[in-house]
């Protein structure tokens, strides 16, 4: 089996299997244009959900969101201290929160459905579990029409 690559984002830690390319993404952007979000899109990536709910397991959600500039999200810069290897630094990151995220309720039922009618989003039964499977792209491109159309579907009213 293939090893793992662990990218080094302090909030959204990826791991990749195979190709090492994405070791230089920007880690201080959580969501940017040069983060691994950015970099599964290129590539067309699949994104899969093993046994977890889709509200639950759509990290991609907030690169879409970032990038499309939702007003209920902002930029907030966290700090801290990182280790790689032997080396601890001070460093930051930002991450496009919830804004506030007490009265932003985030709501995918009816993005779920959405992409499931028009089968862009396909579910697997394996045992006693489900897998989810979504094309990078395909999502991308549907939730920006959505978006665009209604730049608060994503969440509640």
């Amino acid at each position: 089996m293939k090893e793992t690559y662990r990218t080094h984002d302090p909030i959204f830690s990826v791991s990749i299997l195979g190709d090492k390319k994405y070791s230089k993404c920007d880690t201080r952007n959580c969501f940017g244009d040069r983060s691994i979000y950015s970099e599964i899109l290129k590539s067309n990536g699949k994104i899969v959900m093993l046994g977890s709910r889709f509200d639950k397991s759509l990290t991609f959600l907030h690169f879409i969101e970032q990038e499309f500039d939702v007003p209920y999200r902002s930029l907030k810069k966290f700090t801290g201290k990182k280790k790689i290897g032997d080396d601890i630094f001070d460093d930051y990151c930002y991450f496009y929160v919830r804004d506030p995220p007490d009265l932003v309720k985030v709501s995918l039922k009816n993005l779920e459905n959405h992409l499931l009618d028009k089968k862009i989003l396909s579910y697997k039964n394996i045992g006693n579990g489900r897998v989810g499977i979504i094309s990078s792209l395909d999502l991308y491109n549907e939730c920006t029409s959505i978006l665009e159309k209604n730049v608060n579907y994503l969440i509640e009213h």
